[in-house]
């Protein structure tokens, strides 16, 4: 599938007279003995997301109804798409922020090691000599005397190693690496924290006396993407007096 690929959601062919609009949101109405309404964002959303909807039910019954996630199943082509709870997407928020929680420690633990290491620094070298000579020899038993002449060069080289501690640097560096792992820590809390918050709008199972209504988002896995036939997302609601299915559209950008 596409990185690029754009989806949405739409009204279904046929309901446009059972849609209303909230701030720009279409919301689909279904009247039974209860009145169901779905609504979603119609704006476009990378393929290969979850797709959410909310779905809320007005019990205009005449007795208190649970309603929650166990009353809703969403399918496309004939296949029930799998629908995510609240309970498993937490745990999915609490272990992914605990993984990433942990990758940061062992960075930061790795990095504070490297600023603690002394500065080893190696020198390199090399040396060359050269001359010349020159003399006479005066040889005994009666030989006769005899210049010598010459010229010499030398060459070497030399490595040496010298390690170097330097305690103020490696504290300074020290503390910028825990400034930084803390407040990536933050950071990754605070994402945490924000995800967990917006859980609180998805549906959980909650009675509803006559009269009231309730309703929240229910979180799912997108079917393939369409191709250039919009495909319908059915939405079926059963309630102990009645039972309502919605159609959304379902379509590339």
């Amino acid at each position: 599938m596409p990185a690029c690929t754009s989806v949405k959601f739409g009204v279904a062919e046929g309901d446009a007279g059972n849609v209303a609009y909230v701030q720009g949101n279409p919301v689909v109405r279904s009247k039974e003995k209860t009145t169901c309404f779905v609504s979603f964002s119609p704006e476009a959303f990378p393929a290969g997301q979850r797709g959410c909807l909310n779905v809320t039910l007005a019990n205009t019954s005449k007795t208190p109804m649970n309603f929650g996630p166990e009353n809703i199943t969403v399918s496309c082509d004939g296949k029930a798409l799998k629908s995510f709870t609240y309970e498993a997407l937490k745990r999915e928020i609490q272990q992914r922020a605990a993984a990433a929680a942990i990758a940061m420690g062992m960075a930061g633990a790795m990095q504070v090691a490297a600023a603690s290491m002394p500065t080893t620094t190696t020198t390199y070298g090399s040396s060359y000599g050269y001359g010349n000579f020159a003399g006479t020899a005066n040889p005994s038993m009666g030989y006769n005397p005899w210049n010598y002449s010459g010229n010499y060069n030398s060459y070497g080289s030399y490595s040496a190693t010298s390690t170097t501690y330097n305690p103020a640097a490696m504290v300074s560096a020290q503390a910028a690496v825990n400034s930084n792992t803390l407040q990536q820590m933050n950071m990754i809390t605070a994402n945490r924290n924000a995800s967990l918050a917006d859980l609180e709008s998805m549906l959980r199972t909650t009675t509803i006396p006559p009269g009231a209504a309730y309703g929240g988002n229910i979180i799912f896995k997108l079917p393939p993407t369409p191709g250039k036939t919009p495909k319908e997302i059915l939405v079926t609601v059963r309630t102990p007096v009645d039972a309502h299915q919605i159609k959304v559209a379902y379509s590339k950008r």
